[in-house]
């Protein structure tokens, strides 16, 4: 993952997190886009292992929920 993909993961889960929760604070909103920035990490570390290290690759596949959706 180089420096460009990292920014847009991060206003993506930040737009994500904003539009999710309208009503809620400030705090819940963060807690939305640390859960959202979370899972494209994990998805991120999931497909980088499925090439190198097929043996971890199990491991973040079931730890990545989010991998279905990309």
């Amino acid at each position: 993952m180089d420096i460009d993909q990292l920014y847009f993961l991060l206003i993506v889960a930040f737009l994500a997190s904003t539009l999710s929760n309208q009503g809620g604070n400030y705090y819940e909103k963060f807690l939305v886009f640390l859960n959202l920035l979370g899972s494209f990490v994990v998805s991120n570390f999931y497909h980088y292992e499925a090439q190198f290290n097929p043996t971890q690759a199990s491991y973040w596949g079931a730890l990545s929920w989010s991998d279905s959706f990309f």
